[in-house]
């Protein structure tokens, strides 16, 4: 018998153009289609029909093919030898009609099922060598938006809802965004988006699902292969090796049909897979053979494994229930972001790009989860891949968002095959930890209050209300997961409490919530977002402009990008009253009238700047963003969360087009490393039109993991120590904290800890005299300086506080850091690839006016050269922040009780003594710089903290001191937790 052979058709394929209805003029022609997987607008666009959909208003000149329907085929020779042959089409969008050499085989409705028909007695013999290929394969697909009509008006009986489109998306099984949203266009796309290919086979393996059981202590794994096979293969063999070596051999019964056998093994000492930041991410290659008795194989499948132990941790306590992660019995900050489809057009994602951006903007960027939005695919298996290899945890929805979904019988069917094939593609993949049902379906049922009685337990009964999708959330779902994946983890919807609290309006106090109280609903100022969020934000953000370089890649006519506001601008952006919206918090927080540079707030160069320091103090404004917040491993408050920057750009960013990611994966990385320090303001008072007075400052500090290992240490400290300053009777000031975290043995040699830092500023920046700063930029490294191969890198220094320095990004340009604070006596180092350093530009807030230009020039950033096709490529990927919700009232006291305990009543006295004394203040811009006193010396070769005040004008900072004391003295408590910790991973390695 032979093995099972795989012919991919891929070439030689045609689009045919039809004539529209009712047209006087215009043939039907056939027009050459790329290799597939393609899509009709690329289709299109490679033969000069349509102009790039990305470019100016030309999404509205190409909704018309949304409306057409479209033709592709293409010829193919029938495989050789004998056994059945399959025609396999993985993925067709959407609704479509194949036909094999004029006889229609299969009809599909659903983009995300693949279709499997035998044509073994239809294929042709090529007549001879000279006449072309026998067989012919057409495939028609009609409009997805003129059936999602029909749909709609079929089914009177059901109350279709749709927020962000239009409701005839509903009913229709198809990526949600094609329809648009408030961060994408509207192209409504057709064609075969996965690979068609021939399998020929005598036995061929239908499923193979591995699973398996650790022991308690991890110390050993059962695995389990259960296998079901079709085809014909009496007395057939089954091998399963593991890694390459032979873990089973055996000979089950396999009869004519379908049949199911199942085999396991044990491994030993296991190697585990980790999350990024928390062990390495061990892999095993799992092959699954059928032989024949002569040991011939007949069909090989594949799978790339990790064994992990993953929980969602749920437990009762004083505010409501924890919702956070666990690992291998470890608890996981599961800091990140959220996920739309990558491009319009999705044939265009490789696995390269994926790859691409997966390891440099999400793990490189301390990414720990990855959502992937409900609105958007079920992933490719090279995006899954490249998050195993990663250590990238995910977090999949189910492709539902927005919308009152239907439940009649043929949808129902359709979802059913659509779930259960994607389960079982996925189920393999370690870092895939989380199903939901949907995105903010349960929002729809709040706001339009449709019934829903969560008492109700009869699923049959669900179907007859006016939101029968609960029994899709509620019960085919978590039963097609029980039974392909059991154990798996699965929420209804995201958001979701329990059942009984609210979605629409934030119950902080149980389940994931998405906090979009800030820049949507309430618009909300974003420094109150401390006060805001739950046990898991799962989505949240600010918008801002892309850099100038991106929106002039998408907008051709100068004049529509010279300023903000104009209607190529507003055209791109979705988001309903952006601009109200936009200036809103830009006058909230920033001087409109001051200068950039070169660039005045005016234009859309200092504009541009402005939306984007908005954004990084949004995101910063959330304390558990960073690692830092007292909260972490503490399940009294929040545990985890992962947010989303769901509008942090202009019509995605990258939806205009270029690959160049702006400042929010830079800020990303910073403040969701795996030792975080954290310094906030608490507890404020506003005046109109004046500054903010009374405000109080609060340090924290915590560890995630240090090294490849994690261990839980044995005791953590959550004080929110504060204390009051006025700033109206004190020059305005800065704080910066530095902690780090030496390698064991490194002696003094700082280089080589790990160091986070925070800088504390005061608020509102619109406010304050950045006038007269003292920046200084230099250049060094690369060929012939320092070893060779070095890279390049420029310093950035200042004599005072600079605030938002950003270098301009431009494509092809990659620089290490960027989007940074710089302070006295801390410059930073940017390693510059793709360009001479010197050719680099950049802006801080308050720049003054200088010769050389902001940068944003056509000479730097070329338009795409003309003659020849371009269609620009796009991605998108939102790096976001992180906030938690702080329980109970905000502490008002100069500090807290167990502080004062700590410290006793002597140490209290001295305390407060040191905090009224500026006789040890000698230079005006360095206020405070030294070593806790009260740190063991043992502790000196892991830990070293500083703070560190500054002016921002002239005078020494009155009344700072103190605060400066808490951060010290809380720097010593970490020091004390992560030396603990260190000292556990030792003792891990060591048993290891």
């Amino acid at each position: 018998m032979d093995p099972t052979v795989t012919r991919l058709l891929s070439q030689g394929w045609e689009v045919r153009l039809s004539a529209p209805s009712g047209s006087d003029g215009g043939e039907d022609r056939w027009l050459p289609a790329g290799d597939l997987p393609t899509e009709i607008h690329l289709d299109l666009f490679r033969s000069g029909i349509i102009p790039d959909p990305h470019l100016d208003f030309n999404e509205l000149a190409v909704r018309w093919v949304a409306d057409r329907q479209w033709t592709y085929r293409c010829r193919f020779d029938a495989p050789p030898g004998s056994g059945t042959t399959d025609l396999v089409l993985e993925g067709l969008d959407t609704f479509a009609t194949v036909s094999l050499n004029g006889d229609e085989i299969l009809v599909s409705e659903n983009m995300f099922v693949e279709h499997r028909v035998n044509v073994t007695e239809r294929l042709r013999p090529r007549a001879s060598p000279s006449e072309e290929a026998a067989n012919e394969l057409v495939i028609t697909f009609d409009s997805a938006r003129k059936r999602g009509l029909q749909l709609v008006k079929e089914h009177p009986e059901h109350r279709f809802i749709a927020h962000q489109t239009e409701i005839h998306r509903v009913p229709v099984r198809k990526a949600q965004y094609h329809w648009g949203w408030d961060w994408g266009p509207i192209l409504v796309t057709c064609g075969p988006w996965k690979p068609i290919k021939l399998e020929t086979f005598a036995t061929r393996i239908e499923d193979a699902r591995i699973s398996y059981n650790l022991a308690e202590d991890l110390g050993a794994a059962r695995v389990t292969v259960k296998v079901k096979t079709c085809g014909s293969s009496p007395s057939s063999r089954c091998r399963v090796t593991l890694n390459g070596e032979t873990a089973y051999s055996g000979e089950p019964s396999i009869a004519d049909g379908t049949q199911e056998f199942e085999v396991g093994f044990d491994i030993e000492k296991p190697q585990l897979w980790w999350p990024r930041g928390f062990g390495k991410q061990k892999m095993y290659k799992v092959e699954v053979s059928i032989m024949s008795q002569d040991e011939d194989v007949l069909d090989t499948v594949s799978k790339t494994i990790g064994l992990r132990q993953a929980e969602l941790v749920r437990e009762k306590d004083e505010f409501g229930e924890s919702f956070y992660f666990r690992v291998n019995g470890v608890d996981i900050f599961c800091g990140g972001s959220n996920w739309i489809p990558a491009d319009s057009f999705l044939v265009r994602t490789t696995p390269d790009r994926y790859r691409d951006w997966i390891v440099s903007h999400v793990a490189e960027g301390n990414q720990a989860m990855v959502r992937i939005w409900g609105g958007g695919i079920y992933e490719h298996d090279a995006f899954f891949d490249v998050c195993d290899e990663a250590g990238v945890l995910v977090w999949q929805d189910f492709a539902f968002a927005c919308a009152n979904y239907p439940a009649y019988p043929s949808f129902l069917s359709s979802v059913e095959t659509e779930a259960r094939q994607n389960v079982r593609r996925l189920r393999h993949h370690p870092s895939l930890v989380i199903w939901a049902g949907n995105n903010e379906d349960y929002q729809i049922v709040e706001r339009y209050k449709l019934k829903y009685d969560f008492a109700d337990k009869d699923p049959q009964s669900w179907l007859k209300t006016d939101f029968p999708a609960r029994y899709i959330y509620e019960h085919l779902l978590p039963k097609i997961l029980e039974e392909e994946d059991p154990g798996a983890i699965y929420r209804p919807s995201s958001p979701w409490g329990n059942g009984t609290s609210t979605t629409l309006v934030v119950d902080p106090t149980v389940g994931d919530v998405h906090e979009w109280n800030v820049w949507h609903a309430d618009m909300k100022p974003h420094q109150l977002l401390p006060g805001m969020g739950g046990r898991f934000i799962s989505e949240f953000g600010m918008e801002a402009y892309p850099h100038v370089p991106t929106i002039s890649r998408a907008i051709t006519d100068p004049s529509q990008r010279s300023r903000p506001g104009t209607l190529a601008l507003d055209f791109r952006n979705k988001a309903i009253n952006h601009q109200r919206r936009q200036l809103a918090y830009l006058g909230e927080n920033v001087d409109l009238h001051a200068p950039t540079g070169t660039a005045t707030p005016s234009s859309l160069d200092g504009f541009t700047y402005l939306t984007q320091v908005v954004q990084a103090d949004t995101m910063r404004s959330a304390p558990a963003w960073g690692a830092a917040s007292p909260a972490v491993g503490h399940r009294a408050v929040s545990d985890l969360w992962v947010s989303n920057l769901g509008t942090d750009e202009l019509e995605g960013e990258l939806q205009v087009s270029l690959v160049s990611i702006k400042s929010g994966k830079v800020l990303w990385r910073l403040f969701a490393q795996p030792l975080g320090l954290r310094i906030q303001a608490n507890g404020t008072t506003e005046v109109a039109a004046r500054p903010r007075r009374d405000s109080r400052r609060r340090s924290s500090a915590a560890n995630k993991a240090v090294g490849d290992k994690s261990a839980a240490p044995a005791s953590t400290d959550d004080d929110e120590d504060s204390s009051a300053f006025d700033p109206a009777a004190a020059d305005p000031f800065v704080i910066h904290a530095q902690l780090g975290i030496r390698p064991v043995g490194g002696g003094e040699d700082r280089t080589a800890a790990q160091t986070v830092q925070d800088v504390s500023w005061p608020d509102p920046l619109k406010y304050i005299d950045f006038s007269n700063r003292g920046l200084k930029v230099s250049v060094g490294g690369g060929p012939g300086e320092g070893q060779a191969g070095s890279k390049t890198w420029v310093k950035v220094a200042a004599e005072r506080p600079v605030k938002c320095f950003v270098f301009q990004e431009r494509p092809g340009v990659r620089l290490s850091d960027n989007g940074f604070d710089v302070l006295p006596g801390h410059p930073v180092r940017v390693e510059v690839d793709g360009c001479h350093p010197r050719e680099l530009k950049w802006t801080y807030l308050g720049q003054e006016r200088q010769e050389a230009d902001w940068g944003y020039t056509e000479q730097l950033c070329p338009p795409a050269p003309t003659g020849s096709a371009s269609l620009i490529e796009s991605c998108r990927i939102y790096p976001s922040p992180q906030p938690k919700m702080p329980y109970g009232k905000p502490k008002q006291t100069q500090a807290s009780s167990s502080a004062k305990k700590r410290r006793g009543k002597k140490g209290q006295q001295q305390h407060q003594a040191a905090a009224s004394n500026q006789d040890s203040v000698t230079d005006r811009t360095s206020i405070y710089e030294a070593w806790s006193k009260d740190r063991p010396a043992s502790l000196e070769e892991y830990v070293w903290a500083t703070a560190t005040g500054y002016c921002l004008s002239q005078s020494v900072v009155e009344n700072a001191q103190s605060q400066i004391d808490r951060v010290m003295e809380k720097a010593a408590t970490l020091r004390r937790t992560v030396v603990e910790t260190a000292v556990a991973i030792e003792e891990m390695k060591k048993k290891d």
